[in-house]
Parts: structure tokens; C-alpha cells; sequence
């Protein structure tokens, strides 16, 4: 915001933020011991009171015999506010996917090898993040379980070929646990596609269900030990009522023959 004149009778420590004799006095050391220094970020404050943020290149030379510090500035203001963004959000994200219970995760279908996963993938199957990228992804599944995925594959890659990715499929897969154990999951899963539109790979996010389908599988039984109590209840009272009409019939054939007999001499 200041004119060619104006800035040349401003001192470096008026425009600079928090850059005092002994930060200038370190900065010149540095630039006489190597000669030059690159991809320096300092702060100055506007003719306007704002803040910029210019990153330097300062080099030493002598000018007419004179020694000279030449210094090289760029505005890279709204380039540090962009990085700074994406620092919270990449850090958000971080603390997101390291705390939640489901597992995080992207898959190069091209090598079969996942290109990430989220910390929790230790809580639900064993292997921490480092094992789990050295294999393949078929190896946490049950072949049953691998017969869903691969065709949910072929369904994607249809989608690719029809230009509409696969967005949130929902699976239900048991996977290996370390320990050779078994553990039953629900993904969603959306499909990843190159630049001309190829299927590469897919993101998804996996949930342990087994604690659910126990409790499934407890209503099933309760239902169906419930169902046959009740058939069994039914069949009993069929059978009562088989016996009162049983026992009406009788009785009506006793009475009528006692009439007859008491009628006839």
C-alpha cells in the first residue's frame, strides 16, 4: 500500500512484525556466513494495518564497493492463510479418524494394497496401521466374504463404465482378526474412479457389528422359542377343546339314551 518513496525512508523494523534488532541482527549473520538465504517468511503490517506475509530470499553483494544486502520478496499471503486451513482441517481429521471406534480406509484396486487406515483398525482386528498396508486386503476376509466384495468390484466397474460412481453400498462382511478369530463388519463403501474415469479404488468406513448380530441372533431365537411355545400352547388347547367337545358328545348320548329309556316301559 505504500508508495516507492514512502517505503524508502521506512527502517525495516517499522514495516516488519515482530522483527527486532536482534532477530535483523541474526537474519545479516546468517546472510554473510552462507551468502544467501532462501525461503525466509516475515510478517509486515500494511499501509492499511493488515498483515502480510512475504517470503524473502536475501543475498549479500557489494554495489559500487559497497556491501549490500539484495533482498528477493514474494507475497505469499493468501498461499499461507490456504495452508494454514488445510493444517487445521488435515489436523481435525487426524484427531477425528485416531479416536473414533470405525475404521477409516482407502484401497488402490490396482495393487489390492490399502493406501490408508485409520489407527482403529488395531481395536478391531489386531494389526496395527503398519501391518495392515503390507497386505492385501483379501486377507482379512472370509472367502465367503470375499465372494460379496468381488462382486460388489464388478458392480462398481460397471458403475465406472456407465460414469456413475458407486456412492455408500452397504456391506456385510466377516473379517479375520489377527488372532485367527472372526469378526463381523459393516462397510459403506463408495467407489474411487481416475481421471478418465476408471475404477482405481475405494473409500470406505468399517463398523464392528458383532455385538449386533448377537443381539440379532438372541431375538431370533427368543422369537422362535416364543413361536413354538406358543404352537406348543395351542396344540394343547386343541386337544382340551377336542376333549370338552368329546366329553359334550358323550354326555348327550347318555342323557338321550336314559330318555329313551325312562320313556319306554
Amino acid at each position: 500500500g505504500y508508495a516507492r518513496a514512502e517505503l524508502l525512508e521506512l527502517k525495516t523494523g517499522q514495516l516488519l512484525v515482530a522483527f527486532d534488532d536482534v532477530r535483523r541482527q541474526a537474519l545479516i549473520r546468517r546472510v554473510v556466513q552462507h551468502g544467501m538465504i532462501k525461503d525466509v517468511d516475515l510478517e509486515l503490517k500494511t499501509r492499511q494495518g493488515a498483515l502480510a506475509t512475504l517470503n524473502v530470499t536475501v543475498c549479500a553483494m557489494e554495489i559500487g564497493g559497497i556491501p549490500r544486502l539484495v533482498t528477493f520478496a514474494r507475497d505469499v499471503t493468501a498461499q499461507r492463510r490456504i495452508e494454514h486451513i488445510l493444517r487445521d482441517s488435515e489436523n481435525r481429521y487426524r484427531l477425528l479418524a485416531e479416536n473414533i471406534s470405525d475404521v477409516i480406509w482407502m484401497l488402490d484396486l490396482r495393487t489390492d494394497q490399502f493406501t490408508y487406515v485409520s489407527p482403529s483398525v488395531e481395536r478391531l482386528l489386531g494389526y496395527v496401521v503398519e501391518e495392515i498396508m503390507q497386505l492385501p486386503f483379501t486377507a482379512v476376509l472370509t472367502p465367503d466374504s470375499l465372494t460379496i466384495v468381488m462382486a460388489a468390484v464388478a458392480e462398481a466397474q460397471n458403475d465406472a463404465d456407465s460414469l456413475a460412481p458407486l456412492i455408500g453400498k452397504r456391506l456385510e462382511l466377516e473379517q479375520v482378526h489377527k488372532d485367527g478369530s472372526t469378526v463381523w463388519t459393516e462397510v459403506m463403501v463408495s467407489s474411487l474412479h481416475g481421471e478418465t474415469g476408471e475404477l482405481v479404488g475405494a473409500l470406505g468406513v468399517t463398523r464392528d457389528v458383532t455385538e449386533r448380530r448377537q443381539q440379532e441372533a438372541a431375538i431370533r431365537e427368543l422369537n422362535a422359542t416364543l413361536e413354538q411355545r406358543v404352537h406348543e400352547r395351542t396344540q394343547q388347547l386343541q386337544a382340551a377343546n377336542a376333549a370338552l367337545e368329546k366329553a359334550a358328545h358323550a354326555k348327550d348320548e347318555f342323557l338321550a339314551t336314559m330318555s329313551h329309556e325312562l320313556r319306554t316301559p
